[in-house]
C-alpha cells in the first residue's frame, strides 16, 4: 500500500483527483457486486429477470457510449463525469428500495446511463493527462487501488447483512438488511462529487496534438484498425457478461456460502489482483502491451475451467482468484495498447465504440444467455461458453497485432 501511494503522489493533479474519485465509485461497485443479486434473488427474481438487470446497465452503454465518446472528445470528459457522478448512485440507492420488476428495470437502465460516463471516459481521460511512458503504470495503478479499496468494499458488503440482520432480527440473507447494504454503496458513491468537481480540464479539441507536416482539420478514423481492436474487446466483454455478474450467485448456490464468507473471497481476490496488476508495467516493458495482453489471457483459461466443472470449494475459491489476476494484468496492458494505437482526439469516440460492443455482451447477450444456460445446466455451461471467448479473443489478438508486434528494446525496459 504504501508503494502505490508514493507512486499516486508523483501523478499530475487531475490524475491525482481522478483516482480518488474512481475509488470511492470503486467501492460502490464492489458493495453492488456482492449485494446486488443476492438482494434480487431475496425478493424473488429468478435467474433470467437478474440477468437482464445486470444486462441493463450494459445496454445504456451500447447506445451512450459511443455519442458520450464524441462529447469528449470534442467538449472534455469533467462535465459528463459529473453528470454520471450523480445519476448513477442514486439509481443504485432506488434499486435498493424498489422491489416492482418494472420500476427496477428502468432504474438499472438510468444507472446505465451514469455508469457509461465513468466507464467510456476514463481511459482517454487519463490518457490525454498522463505522460505516456507511465499509461500502463497509471491504468494498473487505478486497477491496483480500486482492488485496495474493494478489500474494504467486500468486507463491509459481507458484515453489514449480517449486522442489520442481528439488529432487526432478521436473516442476513433477507431483503432489508441486503436493502441498506446496496444503500450504503450508493452513499458512498456520491462523496465522490468534490474530487470530479476540482478537476481543471483542458479540453481536448484545444489540446497540442501532434500532426504530421500539412495535415489540418480532424482525423478520419482508420475504420478497419479500430474493428479489429473492438471485436477482441466485444469477445472479452461477452464472456464476461457471462460469468461476472454471477459470482456472488456461483459461490452461495453451489457451495452455500454465507455473506460474509462471499464478501471475504471478494475482499481476498480484490488484495491479489491489486497485488498482480502492479506487475503489468514490468511486463509491459519486457514484452509490450499486446504481447502482455496475450499471455496473461490464456494463462486464465485453465482456472476457468476448473470454476465452470470442479465441485471442490476450495479450489474454486484459488480459481476465482488467480483468474481475476490475470485478467486485471491484461486489462490495462491492453487499454495502453489501444491508446497508442489511435490518435489523441479520437480515443474518446473508440472508448464509446468499446462501450456499444461492451454493452452487447455484458448486456444484452452476456447476462440473458447466461441465465438461461444456467437454468438449463447449470453453471457449467455458461462458464465453459466464456472460456470459449476468451480463447477466441486471445487467438484474434495475436493474428491481427501479435505477430507483427517487436519487442521493447533494452533501453525501453
Amino acid at each position: 500500500m504504501a508503494y502505490l501511494l508514493a507512486r499516486y503522489r508523483t501523478l499530475p493533479r487531475n490524475v491525482r483527483l481522478y483516482l480518488m474519485a474512481s475509488l470511492l465509485r470503486a467501492f460502490n461497485f464492489q458493495v453492488a457486486a456482492i449485494a446486488m443479486n443476492l438482494y434480487l434473488h431475496a425478493v424473488g427474481l429468478g435467474a433470467p429477470m437478474i440477468g437482464m438487470l445486470n444486462g441493463l446497465p450494459a445496454i445504456a452503454n451500447l447506445i451512450f457510449g459511443a455519442p458520450f465518446g464524441r462529447l469528449g472528445d470534442r467538449y472534455g470528459f469533467r462535465r459528463l463525469f459529473l453528470l454520471g457522478a450523480v445519476v448513477a448512485p442514486l439509481a443504485a440507492i432506488g434499486i435498493a428500495w424498489s422491489t416492482a420488476p418494472a420500476l427496477l428495470v428502468t432504474l438499472a437502465f438510468v444507472q446505465g446511463i451514469g455508469s457509461t460516463t465513468g466507464w467510456v471516459m476514463a481511459t482517454p481521460f487519463l490518457s490525454l493527462e498522463t505522460p505516456r511512458e507511465r499509461l500502463v503504470e497509471v491504468l494498473s495503478l487505478n486497477s491496483a487501488l480500486m482492488g485496495v479499496v474493494g478489500v474494504a468494499g467486500s468486507l463491509i458488503a459481507g458484515v453489514l447483512p449480517t449486522l442489520a440482520g442481528h439488529l432487526l432480527g432478521l436473516r442476513p440473507e433477507s431483503v432489508v438488511p441486503l436493502r441498506w447494504t446496496y444503500s450504503v454503496g450508493g452513499l458512498v458513491a456520491l462523496s465522490s462529487l468534490p474530487f470530479l468537481y476540482a478537476i481543471r480540464e483542458v479540453r481536448p479539441a484545444k489540446a497540442q496534438v501532434r500532426r504530421p507536416a500539412g495535415e489540418t482539420g480532424p482525423r478520419r478514423a482508420n475504420v478497419g484498425l479500430m474493428a479489429r481492436l473492438l471485436l477482441v474487446d466485444a469477445l472479452i466483454a461477452l464472456g464476461a457478461g457471462m460469468m461476472v455478474p454471477f459470482f456472488q450467485l456461483f459461490f452461495y448456490l453451489r457451495f452455500r456460502f454465507s455473506t460474509a464468507s462471499i464478501g471475504l473471497v471478494f475482499a481476498l481476490g480484490a488484495v491479489i489482483s491489486s497485488a498482480a496488476t502492479m506487475i503489468a508495467p514490468r511486463l509491459t516493458r519486457r514484452f509490450g502491451t499486446i504481447r502482455t495482453t496475450i499471455w496473461t489471457q490464456l494463462g486464465s483459461l485453465p482456472f476457468l475451467g476448473f470454476l465452470a466443472w470442479v465441485g471442490s470449494a476450495p479450489l474454486a475459491v484459488a480459481s476465482y482468484w488467480l483468474r481475476g489476476s490475470l485478467m486485471n494484468m491484461a486489462s490495462p496492458a491492453y487499454a495502453a495498447f489501444e491508446m497508442e494505437m489511435v490518435p489523441a482526439e479520437q480515443r474518446g469516440f473508440l472508448s464509446g465504440l468499446q462501450a456499444v460492443f461492451g454493452g452487447m455482451g455484458r448486456g444484452g447477450i452476456g447476462p440473458l444467455v447466461s441465465g438461461y444456460l444456467q437454468e438449463r445446466g447449470g453453471f457449467g455451461p455458461a462458464f465453459s461458453l466464456t472460456l470459449a471467448f476468451y480463447a477466441l479473443s486471445s487467438a484474434l489478438a495475436w493474428w491481427f497485432f501479435g505477430r507483427r508486434a517487436r519487442r521493447p528494446a533494452p533501453s525501453e525496459s
